[in-house]
């Protein structure tokens, strides 16, 4: 069964009285990308071929090196998971190309409804801010 990824979304975003940022032709045949202020980048949402939802934002350019540098600071976040709201090891960092990102698959049962899909936006933004803070 494919999941209606557009009208959750959608209802989150009047839930959160936000019906004004919402884009009318809104639909999940595609990625769904976001535009954030306090300098997040844009966060993207995709409902893949496997019916998985798949969430992820650039964190930046990194290097190894620099992961090596920031690892103490990075460890604590990496590990302090809520695995209520994402599977194990999620969210995670993922280095490609130069450019680092923080990715998650969400769990079914918190597809079922808006009060549990925005909590885990809501924790995934959070998460992405605390990354930032320590990259930075």
């Amino acid at each position: 069964m494919r999941r209606d990824v557009a009208n959750l979304i959608i209802s989150a975003m009047k839930e959160a009285g936000l019906s004004d940022a919402i884009d009318a032709e809104l639909d999940d045949h595609s990625v769904i990308t976001f535009y954030m202020k306090d300098d997040i980048l844009p966060l993207h949402i995709i409902n893949d071929e496997d019916d998985n939802v798949w969430i992820w934002t650039e964190l930046g350019e990194f290097s190894l090196n620099d992961l090596l540098y920031y690892s103490r600071d990075l460890i604590p976040i990496i590990i302090n998971n809520d695995e209520e709201l994402f599977p194990l090891g999620q969210p995670c960092l993922h280095l490609a190309d130069g450019v680092l990102y923080v990715r998650a698959c969400f769990i079914d049962s918190n597809l079922e409804s808006t009060s549990t899909f925005i909590n885990c936006m809501d924790y995934f933004l959070k998460l992405v801010q605390s990354y930032h803070s320590v990259l930075a």
